[in-house]
């Protein structure tokens, strides 16, 4: 009680390219997916009609931050697909496993004519914008915010 605090407002560039014209992948990892998860909220409101994909990396099940949110919207749109990636998955999890540029890999076959956002961890944000650019998406379509 009594302590200031020194706060600055959003100074970033990590921001949707609007207005959308092409499929859409979001992938983050961990608390990388609190700045996706508003992207994802405006690419829901403005109810865009090109493919949305969301791939979130985490290590365990439990970690899985709003899946019920994630599988709700799915089940309701034909256009949105997530898709959990689990690090350290124990044998009763049927999903994917490994790291999330792996699944991004398997599922979606070219970068063209698409748009990506990445947030995380910096060294899954560098690997997964060098998949990125070798999967063909234009270096202009690949956004991104990384941090320590």
């Amino acid at each position: 009680v009594g302590e200031e605090l020194e706060i600055r407002g959003p100074s970033g560039l990590f921001l949707l390219d609007m207005p959308f014209g092409n499929d859409i992948v979001f992938l983050a990892t961990g608390s990388g997916l609190s700045t996706i998860r508003s992207m994802l909220s405006v690419v829901r409101r403005e109810e865009v009609p090109y493919k949305i994909w969301l791939f979130y990396g985490v290590r365990t099940e439990d970690e899985l931050v709003e899946r019920w949110r994630w599988e709700e919207w799915e089940g309701m749109s034909a256009n949105f697909r997530y898709v959990p990636v689990l690090s350290a998955a124990d044998d009763a999890w049927a999903g994917e496993r490994g790291h999330v540029q792996d699944a991004l890999v398997k599922y979606i076959r070219s970068g063209e004519e698409k748009d990506i956002y990445i947030c995380g961890l910096w060294k899954m944000v560098e690997d997964v914008a060098e998949v990125a650019r070798e999967m063909g998406f234009n270096r202009k379509k690949i956004h991104y915010e990384r941090f320590v």
